[in-house]
Order: C-alpha cells, then structure tokens, then sequence
C-alpha cells in the first residue's frame, strides 16, 4: 500500500510538471482576464523545499484563496458601512449591521477554484474566482428563499400562539433570526458590492418578530442582566435539541457597524456569559483558543452589535459555527437606555468622534486583490477583542509570499507607534502564524485604538519618527500614512500588496 501511496505521488508530480501552467498564475495576466470590475478573487501560492503530497498542499491554499476571497467581500461590505457611518439617523445603515459577521462560503453560489502544482520548481498556486453578476442573481434568489422560509415560521408561531402554546410559539419566532440575519448579508452584498438601493424587505420581517416576542413575553425587563437572561433563554430555546459539536466561545459586542467596543460591551458580553454558563452551556475564553501559534476553529462563536433605536438600546447577538460561518441561532433584545445613564455606563468610545474619522481615512482606497494575502490577530483573537488596564496583548501574522511588513498602532488619543517596519518574513516564514516577539501591556489612554499590517513585497517608504519613551511614535497623519503605501498601484510579478487591520477595545477598568 505505501509503495502504491508513494508511485501516486510521484505520477502526480510528474503529470503535473509536464502540464502548462496557466495563466492565472501571473498577476497581470490574472487581472487581465479577471479584472475587478467584473470579478471577486483569491490567490494563493507557495514554493516548498521538502517532499510534500501535492493533493493536500493543493486543498490548503485552496482554502486560503478562498478565504481570501471572502475577506474581499468583507472589506467591501464593511468600507461601505464605515463610509454611510454619518447617515446614523436614518434607518438604511441598519442594514449593514451583517458588516461584522463573516460571510459564509456556502452562501457563493458559483465560486469557482483551480490549483496548479508545479513540480519542477516545487511550487504550488490556487486561485478562486467568482462572477459579480452571478454572485447578485444568487444573493437575489437566496433573499426570495428566505422570505418564503420566514413567512411559513411567522405563521406557524403565530399559530403555536393561538393555540396556547406559548413556548412552542416564542421557540419558532426565536428561529427566524438565523434567517433574518442571512437576508441580511445578502442585502450587504447587494448594496456594497452590486451599489444597488437599499431594500426594507428584512427590517419589515424582523419588527415584525419583535413585536410578537414582546406580545408573548409581556413582561418589562430594566437591567441589563434581566435582558441579558432573556437573551440567554432565547437561545436556549433554539439549542435544545441540536446536537453542538465543540464549545461556544464568547466574542464581542461592537456599536452598530463601527467595530468599537466600550464599557457597555464589557459589561454586556460578562453578563450574557455568566447567564450562558448558567444555562448549562459550555464557553471558551478567546485565549484558550489562541494560547497556540495556530487558531482553534472548532466549536461556536457568540457575538454581536448594539443599536440605539428611540429610547432603547436593540441588542443582536448572533451564533456561528466557526469553521464554517453559518448561522445557528439569535436573538434580539432591547434595553432602556435609562439604564445606561443611571449606572453610568458609556455605551460608545470615549474617542468615538476621532476614531470615526479615522475609519473614514481607512476605508477610502483600500488594498483589495492585491495579490498578498495578510493576516492579523492577538492573544484574545481578531474579533475586536477588548483589554482592560494590566492585560496583556500578543500579535500574531501570517502571509502567503515572501515580503515585508509594516505594523503600525493607532492610539485613542490620535497617536500612532509604529511597531514594525520592513521587518522581512522570508519563505521559511509564508503560511505560518507567526507570534512577534514584543509583549503589550494595557495602559492609558484608553478607547477605540486599531492595529494595521501593511505587507508587500518592496521595503517601504520611510516614515516620520520620533522616539519616546523607547516607542517609535508616527509624525505623519494617517493620509500622509496610507499614501506611502496605497498610492502605487501596479501590480507587478514582484510588487505585491496586502492589508489587514484589527480593532480593539481599551478600558481603564476590569
């Protein structure tokens, strides 16, 4: 059997080796014959030094040029959300509050993926590509399938209410927000990547759930852990019964689409945990799953947003399969916003105003397709993770090509520290987590504070530094920043580019 495993290998290697490579490979030809306009894409490559199993590296940067991909869309849905961030008195930019949650690959009807090995330079490349048009017409159909779906659940609970089955009722109505919640990325796509209007299909469904919930329960709920119970119940009700394979984790609460947390998130996501663990249900902290150099991606991760809605705060909390994005339960809840102000308990950041801006800054011209694939995460996960004064942050990065990074820290007050500039990650380095050896300490000033990787494949441009107090503090503004790196764009066989960022949350207390 070895020796069969092994002449295998080989034929492949060989079939492979003397197959052309296609053109795909190249960027320019890739931009070429998929250009922006009428494509999404994910590339990924490597060139290997020891003796490998082509399949299994084919399936691997398969999977890395597909997540690619989806990040494109992310980026996509979630610089439009940032850019409408000034229209927050108008009820359209609650449709982007899916700007946060991963879209899933399932959800791409016709995504399309090819790999290439090639043996005589040991070398591997994947690509994934998907049909803008097609990508619409299928987010058009799954939005009309949904609608049909909530629709026959509506009437069901409503139903399971007349005939005085009350819990029977509130479980379908609960199991409508798994369903609301994919409409809704659909209408995310639709909007950020077609630039089509914005519909009120799903705002119409989801008032509608509301206000039957409410009608059922009748009962008035003032303190965060009253709604925090309710909230915890109502999944409940949706998990019983579904046999969860893995843990759930606990991840972070955000204002509307602005990926800022605050005391109100901490507080939020605490007390919903303790009501989650009392339910039976068995959380992980972020740092169990990221004590290693690699993530876990068992298991489920609850997260959510906040919305001022009148004179309460709507709370969404949604649960994802974590490996595969899809969406397993929800609920919403609204709490007065009294309750904030008679505890004094700040639901937005501190530096909300100057960090809004600079969000602004950061979605203007962002790299996507840039043929390097970056990515950023810390000690407690890339989930805008939250640090209280005397908690300690590690940084985690990984990319797909031999370049250079640049790491650089955005502080609530408006500074900048760069942490790493033109640090070379060679090829013993591509598609490993790789933890950087500088250790963080929570401090003041606290607030809405963001990280950013720059990666490419050319040493950067040199910045204005100053030192103080052993950090190397950016004189530059942020314009004067992203243009050093987001003003060349050709994209060469050897000018590569790549961007990531990762929000956090800084709080003065536990």
């Amino acid at each position: 059997m070895k020796h069969i495993l092994f002449y295998s290998i080989l034929l492949l290697l060989s079939l492979d080796g003397f197959t052309q490579a296609p053109a795909w490979i190249d960027p320019v030809e890739r931009k070429s014959q998929y250009p922006d306009n009428l494509y999404l894409t994910g590339f990924s490559s490597e060139m290997v030094k020891k003796a490998v199993n082509p399949d299994e590296l084919r399936q691997k940067h398969l999977g890395f040029a597909k997540t690619q991909l989806v990040e494109t869309i992310q980026v996509n849905i979630s610089s439009s959300a940032t850019l409408n961030l000034e229209n927050l008195n108008t009820e359209s930019l609650e449709h982007f509050k899916q700007a946060s949650v991963s879209t899933s690959e399932a959800q791409l009807s016709g995504l399309k993926t090819e790999a290439w090995y090639d043996a005589k330079k040991k070398s591997v490349y994947a690509f994934a590509y998907i049909r803008i048009a097609d990508l619409l017409k299928a987010c058009k159909a799954d939005m009309t399938e949904k609608s049909l779906q909530l629709k026959k659940k509506i009437e069901s609970g409503e139903n399971h209410a007349k005939n005085g089955d009350i819990e029977q009722s509130l479980k379908t109505f609960y199991n409508c927000f798994p369903l609301v919640r994919e409409m809704e990325n659909d209408e995310a796509i639709l909007v950020a990547i077609g630039k089509e209007p914005l519909p009120e299909q799903t705002d119409d469904y989801e008032f509608l759930i509301n206000q039957q919930i409410s009608d059922l329960r009748k009962e008035k709920h003032g303190s965060l852990d009253d709604v925090c119970l309710l909230m915890a119940d109502g999944l409940t009700q949706q998990l019983t019964g579904k046999n969860l394979e893995g843990s759930i984790r606990m991840g972070s609460f955000t204002f509307q689409d602005t990926h800022m947390g605050s005391e109100f998130s901490a507080r939020l996501a605490s007390s919903l945990e303790q009501k989650i663990i009392h339910q039976g249900f068995n959380l992980k902290s972020p740092e169990t799953l990221y004590r290693g150099l690699q993530e876990d991606t068992s298991g489920y991760l609850l997260s959510g947003t906040y919305w001022k809605e009148g004179e309460n705060i709507k709370i969404i909390s949604n649960l994802q399969n974590v490996k595969t994005h899809g969406n397993i339960a929800g609920v919403e809840e609204f709490l007065p916003q009294q309750w904030c102000t008679d505890n004094s308990v700040r639901y937005i950041a501190d530096n909300y105003d100057q960090a809004l801006v600079r969000k602004k800054q950061f979605s203007e011209n962002e790299i996507t397709g840039g043929g390097l694939f970056a990515d950023l995460w810390t000690n407690r996960g890339k989930d805008n993770p939250i640090f209280a004064r005397g908690d300690t942050m590690r940084i985690y990065v990984r990319v797909d090509q031999p370049c250079y990074i640049r790491l650089i820290y955005y502080f609530s007050d408006g500074t900048k520290s760069l942490l790493a500039d033109s640090r070379y990650l060679g090829e013993d380095k591509i598609n490993k987590p790789i933890l950087l050896p500088d250790l963080f300490v929570c401090d003041a000033p606290y607030g809405a504070e963001t990280i950013q990787m720059i990666a490419q494949t050319i040493p950067f441009k040199p910045l204005t530094i100053r030192l103080e107090n052993g950090y190397q503090m950016i004189l530059d503004d942020v314009g004067a920043i992203l243009t050093n790196v987001r003003g060349m764009k050709t994209i060469g066989k050897t000018e590569l580019f790549g961007e990531k960022r990762l929000d956090l949350t800084t709080l003065s207390d536990k």
